[in-house]
C-alpha cells in the first residue's frame, strides 16, 4: 500500500502579507485512503479554508499570529543537517538559482519522529544568494516508521521540498464564494454595531459584541423581521444562559443561539442553518 502527501505553499509580503496553501493526499496520505484536499488562504488576519468539501469557512487571525511554516523540514528541524556535517558536492543550478550541493546518510539524522530508520540518505542545494533550501529529498526505510498518521509499519518514506519562484509577482486572492448565511450575501447578514466577525460560513457563523445579550435579541427581532424573516417562537427558547432564536423566509430557515462567550465577556452570536420542513 501507497501513498503521497503534496503540499504547495504561495507566499507573499507585499503590498500585504498573504499565503495559500494547498494540501492534496492519496491512498496512506489521506484520510481513510480516499483522495483529500485542503486548501487554506490567509490575507493580513483574514484566512480562509476549504477542507474539500466546497464550504469555505472565513475565519478572523489575531494580529500577532505567525503565518504557517513553508513546508514538513521546517516543521519537523531534525530533517535538517549541518553544511558541516553534510558532504559538499560542488555548485549546480537548481531551479533557476546557483546552489551549493551536499549529500548525507543516516549518519547524520536523528529523526526519532518518524520512528527508527533501518536505512537513508539524502541531498540538499542551499542558494548561493540568499543562503536558503533549494531543494530537499530524503529516502528512509525502517521496519516501524510512520507511514501515516497514527500507521506504523515497515516501510519507505520519500520527502520532496523544492521552492521553485522566488521574488517574482504574485497575486493572492480570497475565493470568489459567498459566505452569509442562506439567504444573505457575504457581508449583507446584519450586526450590531462594532461586532467582530470571528467565523463565517454558509452553514455556520459566529460573532462577538459589546451589546449585552437581550440588546442583541431586540437587534435581530427587529431587523430580521423588517427583511421579511418571520420569528418561529415555538422552537426557540430562553434559559439564564443562552437565547435560541429560530427565523424563516421562504426555503430559508437559521437559528441564532446569544450567549455570554466566557473567554472575552461580550456577547457571542452564533448563527447556525436548521433545515427547513
Amino acid at each position: 500500500t501507497s501513498g503521497t502527501i503534496s503540499m504547495t505553499v504561495e507566499y507573499v509580503q507585499q503590498p500585504q502579507e498573504a499565503q495559500r496553501i494547498l494540501m492534496e493526499g492519496t491512498g496512506l496520505g489521506a484520510e481513510d485512503g480516499k483522495a483529500g484536499r485542503m486548501e487554506a488562504i490567509r490575507i493580513g488576519v483574514t484566512t480562509w479554508t476549504n477542507l474539500g468539501d466546497g464550504n469555505w469557512i472565513q475565519s478572523s487571525e489575531d494580529v500577532t499570529a505567525p503565518f504557517q511554516s513553508a513546508g514538513l523540514i521546517f516543521d519537523t528541524p531534525e530533517l535538517l543537517v549541518s553544511i558541516n556535517d553534510a558532504r559538499a558536492l560542488g555548485v549546480e543550478t537548481i531551479n533557476g538559482l546557483s546552489s551549493d550541493h551536499y549529500a548525507f546518510d543516516k549518519r547524520q539524522l536523528n529523526i526519532t519522529s518518524i520512528g527508527d530508520m533501518d536505512d537513508a540518505q539524502g541531498e540538499f542545494w542551499i542558494a548561493r544568494e540568499g543562503g536558503f533550501i533549494v531543494r530537499y529529498l530524503l529516502q528512509a526505510r525502517g521496519g516501524d516508521i510512520e507511514l501515516s498518521e497514527g500507521q506504523r509499519g515497515e516501510g519507505t518514506i520519500a520527502l520532496v521540498y523544492d521552492v521553485l519562484e522566488t521574488n517574482r509577482p504574485l497575486n493572492i486572492r480570497a475565493p470568489q464564494v459567498d459566505l452569509g448565511p442562506p439567504g444573505f450575501a457575504t457581508g449583507e447578514f446584519p450586526l450590531p454595531a462594532g461586532a467582530e466577525t470571528k467565523l463565517t460560513s454558509r452553514n455556520f457563523s459566529s460573532f462577538l459584541t459589546a451589546q449585552s445579550p437581550a440588546e442583541v435579541v431586540t437587534f435581530y427581532q427587529d431587523k430580521l423581521a423588517a427583511s421579511g424573516w418571520g420569528l418561529l417562537p415555538n422552537e426557540g427558547f430562553a434559559s439564564d444562559e443562552i437565547t435560541s432564536l429560530v427565523f424563516q423566509k421562504g426555503s430559508d430557515k437559521i437559528a441564532l443561539s446569544i450567549t455570554i462567550d466566557q473567554g472575552s465577556g461580550r456577547t457571542q452570536i452564533l448563527v447556525s442553518v436548521e433545515a427547513a420542513p
